[in-house]
């Protein structure tokens, strides 16, 4: 003989669930060998992270749920991370983590009870401190000609892909670049004040410098457009060649090189070299002359795709800010 009952717990919680027959003889009371859990279904879950990140810093992240009880969370920090396990009596839980590298990470948390899951992604950027900022110029800046200035972070060309390179001359001339070179043409002698500040979404730090502009040099120097589209001509000028120089050879710093018999003329020369990609690339000549010594000089070029197709779109009516 069996029978069925069914009842509806309004409550979540654990609940001892018992029997009881009963007949004119006698009456006999069993229970379930474990508790009943009753459980409220998870919905409503968010997860909210101190963002962005400066490395080494603790990544502090608040998950929330706006409804359930009995929740395990869940978090994954990343591709190459295990998952780690937080029980809360709450309907949030705040944890920290640390990234042991920069860069973009995928975290997400997974809240769960035994009748309900529902899982949050965020993307986390953890980036470098910036610092020890320096301004460097090769050649001297001479009138009517292109002068790079170079961005350098701990004494080397920055390598970084994660900043904003921000150049301003004589408080009046801004320019902003995700390139550590910045070239500048001046129209006479008088001195300029270069200011560069670096900066990314953690931290930033900058350096000025003073410019002397010359009228004229006569040191072998590089003269091109600093800036160029991507498939287009770059057109290189070496000035005040050393002497009888017979050969000129190029290393265009995209594994290409060119060597230039007898340039037709003992001051200058002027030649092109088309970029198949967009990148910043160092040019480094060296002249050789009949007699005495040979000259290498270097200078950069930044070749970059051409902005197309711009459109923005957005809503047509917001509400104000309070």
């Amino acid at each position: 003989m069996s029978s069925i009952a069914t009842h509806a717990f309004s409550t979540p919680g654990d609940y001892n669930v018992s029997v009881t027959v009963t007949n004119m003889l006698k009456s006999v009371t069993a229970s379930l060998p474990f508790l009943v859990s009753v459980q409220e279904p998870i919905a409503g879950l968010s997860l909210t992270p101190s963002n962005p990140t400066l490395l080494a810093n603790m990544t502090t992240f608040v998950a929330t749920v706006t409804q359930g009880s009995h929740i395990r969370f869940r978090f994954h920090f990343g591709a190459e991370s295990e998952l780690s396990p937080v029980t809360s009596t709450n309907k949030s839980v705040t944890v920290r983590h640390k990234f042991e590298d920069a860069g973009s990470y995928e975290v997400t948390v997974h809240a769960v009870n035994d009748v309900s899951e529902e899982s949050r992604t965020v993307t986390i950027i953890v980036q470098a401190a910036v610092s020890s900022v320096s301004i460097k110029t090769t050649p001297a800046a001479v009138v009517g000609e292109h002068t790079p200035f170079c961005a350098h972070l701990n004494e080397t060309l920055s390598p970084r892909e994660d900043v904003v390179y921000r150049w301003r001359v004589d408080n009046e001339t801004m320019i902003h670049s995700r390139m550590p070179v910045m070239t500048a043409v001046f129209g006479d002698t008088t001195p300029r004040h270069l200011q560069l500040t670096v900066y990314n979404l953690v931290s930033s730090d900058e350096s000025s410098s003073d410019v002397s502009v010359r009228q004229t040099s006569n040191s072998t120097r590089f003269s091109q457009a600093g800036v160029c589209h991507r498939q287009e001509q770059v057109y290189f000028h070496l000035l005040s060649l050393p002497e009888g120089t017979v050969n000129i050879h190029v290393n265009y710093g995209d594994t290409s090189q060119h060597t230039i018999t007898n340039p037709v003329n003992s001051l200058s020369f002027r030649w092109g070299h088309l970029y198949g990609a967009a990148g910043l690339y160092q040019v480094t000549a060296t002249c050789v002359p009949q007699a005495g010594d040979s000259v290498t000089v270097s200078s950069w070029v930044s070749v970059q795709q051409p902005v197309t197709d711009l459109s923005v779109a957005g809503p047509m009516a917001i509400p104000a800010a309070r």
